[in-house]
């Protein structure tokens, strides 16, 4: 197992460090650790993480969050390219006083809690903004890492663990591997797939989500329209389809709905951000 060095990762001059990987099926970095935090979070792709020998699939907008000493390993997994982006900083900034000075009452430090805490959900609008801010910093400025941080955090606070990412691991891996698959699958056909009793199913979400199964995967769906309306030039109705929409003014209902604008609205309106 390789361990990687902050000193070495920044040359002694970056307050912090930011890289974006794109990794075709199989493709990845092998078990390491660090003596540095760093977080990293998927926009786009699915990523096989494996972490303290525990192997969890990731999907856009998982974002998992390491403390010096842990030891994990990324590869990406199945057809479609995944694209990974990683944010390091010395584990002096991850200190109690650090947190405190960038963390209001509401919300919370990326690398406080346990494992499972560490692992959360930027919404797609926070995928977004993080994606525009990257561009614009500069890595070797202390503000520029705070401007990082402080995107990160404020993403966080509209984070949804009410969704996918609350239910246990392996069963979040079998239920992404299975929507991958067909993402218009319903909970009974999904239960099916999973080979498990509807009722089973349905308890275990609400156990875990305390949401209905119904209920999350609709937003499973228009999260994963809203990653491709912002990551592709594909056509709506394409993406509507692709998602598993089966009907074009349902998507469109859902969509306003849960994003608060009808898909074409909602790309313009991130392509005019970009380019303010």
């Amino acid at each position: 197992m390789t361990l990687l060095h902050w000193q070495i990762q920044s040359g002694g001059v970056r307050a912090c460090n930011v890289h974006r990987r794109t990794w075709q099926n199989g493709q990845g970095c092998t078990a390491h650790a660090h003596d540095y935090c760093e977080l990293f979070w998927v926009e786009a792709g699915m990523v096989d993480h494996t972490w303290e020998g525990e192997v969890t699939v990731l999907v856009p907008g998982d974002l998992v969050a390491l403390v010096p000493g842990e030891t994990h390993a990324l590869q990406a997994h199945g057809r479609a390219a995944a694209t990974v982006v990683n944010l390091s900083l010395a584990a002096a900034e991850a200190e109690a006083e650090a947190a405190r000075r960038h963390c209001g009452p509401q919300q919370r430090w990326p690398w406080a809690g346990t494992r499972a805490e560490r692992h959360q959900v930027l919404v797609p609008e926070a995928r977004a903004g993080l994606h525009h801010l990257i561009g614009l910093v500069d890595l070797s400025l202390p503000s520029s890492r705070d401007l990082l941080l402080l995107g990160v955090i404020h993403g966080l606070a509209r984070s949804d663990r009410g969704g996918l990412a609350a239910l246990p691991s392996a069963f979040r891996r079998d239920v992404l591997l299975a929507l991958h698959e067909d993402p218009g699958l319903g909970v009974r056909a999904l239960a099916q797939r999973l080979r498990c009793s509807r009722e089973g199913l349905t308890r275990s979400c609400r156990r875990a989500c305390g949401r209905p199964l119904a209920d999350v995967l609709r937003d499973w769906r228009l999260d994963r329209a809203a990653e491709l309306l912002r990551t592709t030039d594909s056509g709506i109705a394409g993406i509507g389809t692709e998602c598993g929409f089966a009907a074009l003014g349902g998507f469109y209902k859902a969509f306003a709905r849960r994003h608060g604008m009808a898909p074409g609205a909602w790309r313009l309106a991130l392509s005019q951000q970009v380019m303010r």
